[in-house]
């Protein structure tokens, strides 16, 4: 089947290596949610890109699962999604796994790409009517908004530089 084909491509050495030097970059929450360790940027043009641009590296990880965290509450939080989402991913399963027999439509056997096209198209289309723009609005505005007051604000003795 084509799905199994695409799903063992993803388990490539290159993403394995990814995941662990995502794993080794996780910092602890405590350290990222601290405090005493936000404080206003001095007024410096090139030291506020600089605080940003390393934080970004550093909280690489915990931002990115601020993002994932987002996104499931964003999800959970909107009941046409959670259906389209459900009804989506049984229909996959149906199509693929359950039904032992193939799909026959007017004497003519449907194919594998021809199902997944369908399926697809069908799913665009209910979370196009399911306020899927607005949801990934939010998403992006807020998670953007919260991970840039982080990265300008959270201070770091090790990234003061000298201008």
């Amino acid at each position: 089947m084509q799905v199994l084909n695409i799903l063992d491509n993803l388990k490539t050495p290159e993403l394995q290596k990814w995941k662990e030097t995502q794993v080794t970059k996780l910092r602890p929450w405590s350290e990222f949610f601290n405090r005493s360790k936000f404080i206003f940027p001095e007024k410096n043009y090139d030291f506020l890109l600089s605080r940003i641009s390393k934080n970004l590296d550093y909280f690489q990880t915990n931002y990115l699962l601020l993002f994932i965290g987002l996104l499931v509450y964003s999800i959970l939080t909107n009941p046409w999604l959670v259906i389209i989402g459900v009804c989506s991913s049984y229909s996959y399963y149906y199509l693929f796994y359950l039904r032992k027999e193939p799909l026959v439509i007017k004497g003519r056997e449907i194919t594998d790409f021809e199902k997944t096209t369908a399926l697809g198209i069908i799913t665009i289309i209910g979370c196009l009517l399911g306020g899927i723009y607005s949801t990934i609005c939010w998403l992006l505005g807020f998670t953007i908004l919260v991970i840039l007051i982080h990265a300008i604000f959270y201070k770091q003795e090790d990234l003061s530089i000298n201008l």
